[in-house]
């Protein structure tokens, strides 16, 4: 029997003038499927990007930075949607708001 989901939206938590906030504020609000607020948080951390075509290690860093935002508590709020606006069955995923790194120019010839 597959665990009963729940639907989370994850909110960034810091002031836009905060220099450690730069990163939830640029990604903006998440909306995951997940079994718990912990596991929603786990679930945008590890949200998946396509390094190809861009500086990978450039990408790798901001993506980092990206993940311990997501676990922060101070950087995000997480929230449980029971708006009924998104389908708890299915998959730990992200449902909304992908994971944006402003992607860089490649380095790479």
């Amino acid at each position: 029997m597959q665990d009963r989901m729940k639907i989370y939206r994850l909110v960034p938590a810091i002031a836009e003038n905060d220099p450690k906030g730069r990163n939830a504020m640029a990604q903006g609000e998440i909306v995951v499927r997940a079994k718990t607020a912990v596991d929603a948080r786990a679930v945008a951390s590890d949200a998946d990007i396509d390094f190809s075509g861009i500086d990978a290690t450039h990408a790798r860093r901001n993506l980092a930075e990206l993940a311990r935002a997501f676990r922060s508590e101070t950087s995000y709020s997480v929230i449980e949607d029971r708006s009924g606006r998104y389908v708890p069955n299915g998959p730990r995923c992200v449902i909304e708001g992908g994971v944006r790194l402003d992607r860089p120019v490649s380095t790479q010839l």
